[in-house]
């Protein structure tokens, strides 16, 4: 039978295990649950407010076109915009000036020609080139021989040992089809003293429309002639 003191220290024995027991099965939890609450509340807690420096605003650049403008009315410019102005003028002037020239020139009739839709192809470049070739070259004419039908009517010409033979040449049968036609011609005494002729053939009823504008043809070829020498 155990005496009151063996019980009463048993029961104190007890009492202390169960409370170590009960401290060790709470005590870690209730840490856990202070570190958890410890971490929500880090967690949540509001994030320092940042407050940006600003800087002063810097001015926009200008615009190019007013960069470009202030350049323009400087100083500096001012010769360079005058000489540009003379120049344009001269230039509205020298367009003004071959206006007035076409214009002239058409009323003359010395205007450049286009072919007539209805002429006949033995006054085109084809049948001119093949033909007046084969009468010259038959004629005795050696040199070369230029047809030029950039426009109506077409030309011929080179040069001669003589008169002869261009009177020898337009008589020859390759040309019989053009006998009815119109014919302009001409020769001239070259610088080193030989023969050149001009020739143009065309369409009889095209005499007066054509005629002003052959001899400026035949002008020009001849100062060409000239000048190449």
């Amino acid at each position: 039978m155990n005496s009151p003191k063996k019980n009463l220290a048993l029961g104190l024995v007890a009492g202390l295990g169960i409370g170590l027991a009960i401290g060790l099965a709470v005590g870690p939890q209730a840490c856990c649950h202070r570190d958890e609450d410890a971490k929500v509340a880090t967690k949540s807690a509001p994030a320092p407010t940042m407050v940006a420096a600003v800087a002063p605003s810097t001015p926009a650049p200008a615009p190019a076109s007013v960069a470009l403008e202030n350049v323009i009315r400087s100083e500096a410019c001012k010769p360079w915009i005058a000489a540009n102005q003379r120049l344009n003028r001269e230039l509205a002037a020298v367009q003004k000036s071959a206006k007035d020239g076409q214009a002239v020139r058409e009323s003359e009739g010395t205007a450049p020609l286009a072919f007539p839709e209805t002429v006949d192809a033995v006054y085109r470049e084809a049948d001119v080139t093949k033909n007046y070739l084969a009468a010259l070259r038959a004629a005795g004419v050696k040199d070369d021989v230029v047809v030029d039908c950039a426009e109506y009517p077409c030309m011929i010409f080179g040069r001669l040992e003589s008169e002869a033979q261009l009177q020898a040449a337009l008589a020859r049968p390759e040309l019989a089809a053009y006998r009815d036609g119109g014919l302009s011609s001409g020769v001239g005494t070259t610088p080193d003293g030989g023969h050149q002729f001009f020739l143009a053939t065309y369409r009889r009823s095209d005499h007066e429309a054509v005629h002003n504008r052959v001899q400026v043809r035949f002008n020009l070829m001849y100062q060409d002639l000239y000048e190449a020498k």
